[in-house]
């Protein structure tokens, strides 16, 4: 069977500076795989590498058999269409270290905007989908509320739920714990509506999201996942 996700040799470079020095991982559907390290050791730039939100100058990234972002063709190397680069990165969600919501949307728009502007559901459609993942994190009664009006910790769950609301195949997670409080929500808990629960846990305990994978966890040394 495929792996679902096949890193050979990646190598990065920011000048002179390489970051990732022939990086090798495999991950099958429903493997959760933790990067831990760290800070500069290049857990990010690894991601960001993997959905094609940094260049990289050596080897090969394939998900779900498809090799993203470059192809060969006659021994050169080369660097696919950016429409194709697009519908490629549409394959995983990521959840930014830095959240990445829109400051003038509320949680509710924030989850809508993917499902409208790519998956091209209809309003109504994403609300309903946007408003059961806001719900899986806590933030149901929080819906209306602009990012101003959240928590670090609140703004993160949003993130997630929009990222795991596009259905991606895969998902990636950068710091995922980084705005959590110990005692509070960890990131396994894409809980039942209304219920909060403290450690353990894992996404496949959801079941619409057991067919993709929650994989890609970027942590640096003192703050390792919860679930681990």
């Amino acid at each position: 069977m495929t792996n679902l996700l096949e890193i050979r040799d990646l190598h990065k470079r920011y000048g002179a500076v390489e970051v990732l020095k022939g990086v090798d991982c495999s991950m099958r559907q429903g493997e959760v795989i933790s990067i831990i390290g760290s800070s500069g050791s290049g857990k990010t730039t690894m991601l960001r590498c993997i959905n094609m939100l940094e260049e990289f100058q050596g080897g090969t990234i394939a998900i779900d058999g498809q090799e993203i972002g470059y192809e060969t063709a006659g021994g050169a190397r080369r660097r696919k269409p950016e429409r194709e680069i697009a519908r490629q990165r549409a394959l995983t969600g990521m959840a930014f270290q830095q959240f990445n919501l829109f400051p003038h949307m509320t949680a509710a728009a924030n989850v809508m905007l993917g499902l409208v502007k790519v998956k091209k559901m209809s309003r109504d459609e994403a609300r309903v989908l946007a408003e059961k993942w806001l719900d899986r994190v806590g933030l149901l009664s929080r819906k209306d509320h602009y990012p101003g009006q959240l928590s670090g910790g609140q703004q993160q769950r949003v993130a997630i739920a929009r990222a795991i609301a596009m259905n991606p195949k895969l998902m990636l997670f950068d710091e995922v714990t980084s705005a959590f409080r110990l005692r509070g929500l960890v990131p396994g808990d894409l809980h039942e509506p209304g219920t909060h629960r403290r450690g353990g846990g894992s996404a496949r305990d959801v079941p619409e999201a057991k067919d993709r994978t929650p994989g890609g966890f970027s942590e640096d040394v003192d703050v390792q996942l919860s679930n681990q």
